[in-house]
């Protein structure tokens, strides 16, 4: 397990007579399983998470009635699920999340007497879920989500009494919640967000005495907010926005102690937001988009009558001088266009330079219901501030047009640095400079990291590129764009994005998911530092058709000798490899490295952001090094 053993498991392992556990996890391992394992009748665990494996699961894995743990999850296995598993009585733990699962989920799961942890998510099941699942005696977390059931849930699922967490977001779910009919006694987490339900929340809900988190959002709810989730004991997280909700928010909610984040945006609400400190200190965006709500966390009073205007944001003044700036400017004020829109450069008032980004328009159909979605973005993005990530000062949004006020640059971006040699932008001299480019690689997995880990909910960039990392006027690296690209497509549909990054920088698993995640953002990032590295763009000619500089990387390492390798070391870093100096040469193939991870096919084997910057960390120039003899003993003796 987790040695980095490469190449195909032998057909001979299947039939070892007396083989108990095969413990292979987070490996490089490719094709398939031994048909015949499990056929000794003899096999109790099976571990092969997080490698590159691929076909069908071995039909005998339980001949023998032993089998308690098949943790398969993060692999490409693309068959059914054998039906003879939902008979392994001695099943305790199944995990096959993230693969190419698909077929239907056998029935017969629910009457195993052992199995406590069942996750089948991010696969291609269908059909639906089983309804003896609701008779599991022991099941203590289901998680099918990421699944196109499409189907509604059985009116059973809520009967297991040992159920804890049920998690069913993005299934395509329709109809109704069940009522929970008194079964919900141990369940303190559903997450059923993100699907086509319908109807009313279940008052009965009010049953579910150990619930802590509730996740309704994103369906097509209607009705009041029950009074009865106030009352839970423990609830601590309820997200019920992007639906048609209606009526006030309960009073109750009020005396609601426990609660730490409480989400209603974007539903049909009236009323008076009740008063207290939980949800006096909620952040406005959690109210959004109900133009009826009134009170202190809204940030409006509530007279009498109807109330039929907006309240006018305090920066308004400022966001219309900029939109006056950007509607007369000439291609002369353009700093940069991409695929979500065209920044300029603009004047305030009283001197100031700041960047507006006006965003691409939407299509005429999408036009109506984007400004909900798009409030409620540019409501996260404007809360996030990070040394090493561009402030955003305000918006401006109206029916046609819609655009963003950053912090000016003004040493243009790193793609300026490395390719166009811009003296003007820091081109040139700079960007030879080594130290200059292992600071910038810090910063931008500073940013990322803060997005991914501090940010709650978390972050996903989703465009990570050189042109979107920007440097300050000490030629400190600041990420930019962060969730626009998100942002452009909110209100169409529910996809994830019309735009997930940028050619040469997307992760190839996009290409059957079309979805992004923090692993994502870890693939682009690792391209970005194999540009600073390399000093070559993402994609080049050079590299031939459809080949980009991964490949071609990969290409030149896989040799195996020291000559290829340092022939990846851009040449034109001043007093490093053209002169020879040996510690600089280290720390380059350090990053190379770092960057080899970070770009991994496989997502499951790329390091975290929070990882990636202790290893960078490790690798900081020698230079900079001398000066902190004291801080590395100190760091020894931990």
């Amino acid at each position: 397990m987790n040695n980095e053993i490469a190449g195909e498991i032998p057909r001979g392992i299947g039939d070892l007579p007396d083989l108990e556990a095969l413990l292979l996890w987070n490996n490089s391992l490719t094709g398939s399983l031994p048909p015949s394992l499990g056929s000794n009748s003899k096999l109790e665990k099976l571990d092969v998470s997080s490698n590159s494996l691929t076909g069908p699961i071995p039909r005998d894995l339980c001949r023998g009635n032993r089998l308690v743990r098949l943790i398969l999850f993060s692999n490409r296995f693309n068959s059914t699920l054998p039906p003879n598993l939902a008979n392994c009585s001695s099943l305790w733990r199944v995990r096959i999340e993230s693969n190419r699962i698909s077929g239907v989920i056998p029935t017969g799961f629910g009457q195993l007497p052992n199995l406590t942890f069942m996750d089948l998510s991010d696969n291609n099941f269908s059909g639906g879920l089983p309804p003896d699942l609701g008779d599991a005696i022991r099941l203590q977390l289901l998680n099918v989500s990421k699944n196109p059931l499409k189907t509604s849930l059985p009116n059973s699922i809520w009967r297991s009494k040992s159920l804890q967490i049920f998690s069913a977001s993005s299934c395509g779910l329709v109809g109704e919640i069940p009522r929970f009919d008194g079964g919900c006694e141990n369940l303190y987490r559903i997450e059923i967000e993100d699907n086509e339900l319908r109807g009313e929340i279940p008052i009965d809900i009010g049953e579910c005495q150990k619930l802590l988190t509730l996740k309704l959002d994103r369906n097509r709810l209607t009705g009041p907010i029950p009074v009865e989730i106030s009352n839970l004991p423990s609830i601590t997280d309820v997200d019920l926005s992007f639906n048609e909700l209606s009526g006030p928010i309960p009073s109750e909610f009020g005396n609601c102690t426990t609660l730490e984040n409480f989400n209603v945006s974007f539903n049909e609400l009236f009323g008076r937001v009740p008063f207290s400190t939980v949800l006096s200190n909620l952040h406005p965006s959690s109210f959004a988009g109900n133009r009826g709500l009134c009170g202190p966390p809204v940030g409006s009073t509530c007279p009498s009558g109807v109330r039929k205007t907006e309240r006018r944001p305090e920066s308004a003044e400022i966001v219309w001088i900029a939109v006056m700036a950007v509607g007369v400017a000439s291609s002369d004020w353009i700093l940069g266009m991409g695929s979500t829109g065209t920044v300029y450069r603009a004047e305030m008032p009283g001197g100031e330079i700041i960047a507006v980004k006006k965003l691409w328009a939407p299509q005429k159909e999408h036009k109506q219901k984007k400004r909900p979605a798009i409030l409620a973005e540019v409501e996260v993005l404007g809360s996030v501030k990070h040394r090493n990530i561009v402030k955003l000062l305000g918006y401006c949004n109206n029916r046609d047009t819609t655009m963003l006020l950053y912090e000016y640059m003004p040493n243009g971006s790193l793609d300026d640095l490395l390719h166009r040699k811009n003296p003007a932008k820091g081109g040139g001299k700079m960007a030879g400079d080594w130290g200059t480019r292992y600071r910038i690689a810090v910063g931008v997995a500073e940013g990322v990291s803060y997005l991914h880990h501090d940010c709650e909910p978390a972050i996903v960039h989703r465009d990570v590129k050189g042109s979107n990392v920007l440097l300050d006027g000490e030629m400190e690296a600041r990420v930019a764009d962060f969730g626009v690209a998100k942002l452009v497509a909110s209100g169409t549909e529910k996809a994830m994005s019309v735009v997930a990054g940028s050619y040469g920088y997307i992760a190839p698993e996009y290409a059957y998911t079309l979805r992004v995640d923090e692993k994502s953002d870890i693939y682009s990032y690792g391209v970005v530092l194999l540009e600073i590295v390399t000093g070559r763009r993402a994609v080049e000619a050079e590299f031939g058709e459809g080949k980009s500089i991964v490949d071609w990387v990969r290409e030149k390492a896989s040799k195996g000798d020291k000559g290829s390798a340092l022939e990846l070391l851009d040449p034109n870093i001043i007093g490093a490899v053209a002169t020879g100096c040996k510690e600089v040469r280290e720390e380059m193939m350090l990053l190379l490295r770092v960057a080899m991870l970070c770009t991994s096919r496989n997502p499951a084997e790329r390091p975290s952001m929070r990882d990636v910057l202790s290893m960078l960390r490790s690798a900081k120039p020698q230079k900079e090094k001398k000066g902190a003899v004291g801080e590395k003993k100190k760091k020894q003796g931990d």
